[in-house]
């Protein structure tokens, strides 16, 4: 085995994990923009639920 056939493995096995990199960095961009969605639509739902007890409270 010459020193350029290492040196073509090794080009192919870099992008191979410069692939896995940027895919489990998709992933992770992809989960928290989920997680800042979750904590967005909390921002909204969190005041509506206090509205509904405070409603609550006050009719009873």
């Amino acid at each position: 085995m010459r020193f350029s056939d290492f040196l073509i493995i090794s080009k192919f096995e870099i992008k191979l994990a410069g692939m896995c990199v940027a895919i489990s960095l998709i992933f992770l961009l992809l989960i928290a923009v989920k997680i800042v969605k979750a904590v967005g639509n909390l921002i909204y739902v969190i005041p509506a639920l206090e509205g509904i007890a405070f409603l609550q409270i006050w009719s009873t």
